[in-house]
């Protein structure tokens, strides 16, 4: 850990394997480090769900969205979601869905969501390619994707894109 935050946040995700979160200064691809987040950190006021089965993807979450301006809000499974979302509704500003948990998975936790509130704004998260089932949630409405592994900066700037797109 180090005095300015957590620092990048890597999320991997395999069928057989579970989740894993490598910590590091580097972000890796960009070879930009912890100093880089600055420009994205700004009060925003927005509240983001995130829907995820795996704990260490919620306390990724948990940790470092709030360091970036944002209120969030973890569930482990679609139906805590749609439940969270129906309480909350007009509080939330984003639900970030991943397409494989049990219980309720994503795709029906959007269609549950988007009977509540048909402007609901999902960005989907997956370890899975962009095809099939996560292609056609697209196509009904889901706002974006980021497909897993990813940083957490990959994750705040496809947020950031997402909510900016609801401004205009």
């Amino acid at each position: 850990m180090t005095e300015t935050g957590w620092g990048p946040m890597g999320i991997e995700s395999s069928s057989d394997r579970g989740e894993s979160v490598p910590w590091g200064r580097d972000s890796g691809a960009d070879g930009k480090g912890l100093d880089d987040r600055a420009p994205m950190r700004r009060p925003s006021g927005w509240r983001l769900l995130v829907a995820d089965d795996e704990a260490i993807v919620r306390e990724a979450a948990r940790v470092i969205l709030p360091e970036l301006g944002y209120e969030v809000i973890c569930v482990g499974d679609g139906r805590e979601a749609v439940e969270r979302y129906r309480e909350c509704r007009g509080e939330i500003d984003l639900v970030i869905v991943d397409l494989t948990m049990p219980v309720m998975g994503g795709a029906e936790c959007f269609r549950a969501l988007r009977e509540i509130d048909p402007g609901v704004r999902v960005l989907l998260s997956t370890g899975h390619a962009l095809e099939g089932e996560a292609r056609t949630l697209l196509r009904e409405g889901v706002v974006g994707f980021v497909q897993k592994p990813y940083t957490m900066r990959q994750l705040a700037v496809k947020v950031r894109e997402v909510l900016a797109s609801a401004k205009d």
